[in-house]
């Protein structure tokens, strides 16, 4: 890339390609010779819609892209402070989740019968630990990264909206953006990588938890000696819409979330505020919010939103609505 190009261009450039990249997957996998309709495909897929992006990037600024990503090592302690903070905000994204389904099918559900038959291993490689590498290297290590130099709040605000976009559904959009913001802010909290790699494991370990949950039915039915809903039946009818359910069932569960949502928050704002102080970057992160609006003024750089980014945006929210209708 162009070295008078402005660093939100490049990173506008890059998001658009990722965009593209994904929308010729949908096209080129119902011309494979052989099935790609599960949902293992749609997760390999997936992830090489994301690595292909990532690649041609880097080969594009040269190796820059990845020595601008800080890989320091984390302490045992911060590790398990990084899990707690990981599992609190689960209500956030139970919350949020809730919303959408009002209106929104729940894709990560609706996928969740058909991986039953995996090994544990597979499910935790493919659904886990490939993810939390190559995705937060994408979307932290080289978006959040890529924008910090406008501002850290700024950068970490437009990568996770965008992390939110790449998903291209409502449902996923509403809570990836929001852990995608969480996840740029332990980054900063942290000054590695390695802190979001690890929330963003600590997240999808959840499904593969699920899947093997759904694994002991059988198993259960025979202990108990009586039938037990099956895991395609529950994410048919229960698990992926509520749009069937009484306005009445539908605010309970959305009360019942809130609170849990509302008590998350204010744990993991103290336990942000205590884990950035244990790692000397308190008062550095407090001057990153008060400055939070100047990463979204003009710069010698330019401004952090790009038109390149700006096309991606429009697409991606257009692909949502029109799965909506």
């Amino acid at each position: 890339m162009g070295k008078n190009m402005h660093r939100s261009t490049k990173i506008g450039w890059y998001f658009l390609l990722a965009v593209a990249v994904y929308l010729a997957m949908g096209y080129i996998m119902p011309l494979l010779p052989f099935d790609t309709g599960s949902a293992n495909f749609g997760y390999i897929f997936g992830q090489l819609s994301i690595f292909i992006p990532v690649l041609v990037y880097v080969i594009c600024t040269k190796g820059q892209a990845i020595r601008d990503i800080h890989f320091k090592k984390i302490k045992i302690e911060n590790v398990l402070i990084v899990v707690i903070f990981s599992w609190l905000c689960m209500p956030v994204a139970g919350f949020l989740n809730v919303i959408s389904m009002f209106f929104a099918e729940n894709h990560v559900a609706a996928t969740v019968g058909s991986l039953t038959d995996n090994p544990f291993i597979v499910n935790v490689l493919m659904i886990a630990v490939v993810p939390a590498i190559l995705e937060e290297i994408a979307y932290r290590g080289i978006t959040f990264y890529g924008l910090r130099k406008y501002g850290v709040v700024a950068a970490a605000v437009v990568s996770g909206v965008l992390f939110g976009l790449n998903h291209m559904n409502i449902n996923q959009f509403l809570y990836a953006a929001l852990l995608g913001i969480a996840l740029a802010l332990m980054d900063e909290a942290s000054d590695s990588i390695l802190a979001s790699m690890i929330m963003h494991f600590v997240f999808n370990i959840n499904t593969v938890l699920l899947i093997q949950m759904y694994k002991i039915l059988p198993y259960l039915e025979k202990v108990t000696g009586q039938e037990i809903k099956g895991l395609e039946e529950q994410t048919t009818d229960t698990v992926t819409s509520l749009s069937d359910y009484p306005l009445k069932t539908k605010l309970i569960l959305l009360a019942v979330y809130g609170v849990l949502a509302i008590v998350a928050v204010i744990i993991n704002y103290n336990i942000y505020k205590w884990y950035a102080k244990r790692n000397g970057r308190l008062d550095h992160i407090k001057e990153s919010f008060k400055n939070a609006m100047s990463g979204f003024r003009k710069t010698d750089d330019g401004r952090i939103i790009s038109i390149p980014m700006l096309l991606g945006i429009f697409v991606c929210i257009s692909l949502m609505l029109i799965e909506l209708l």
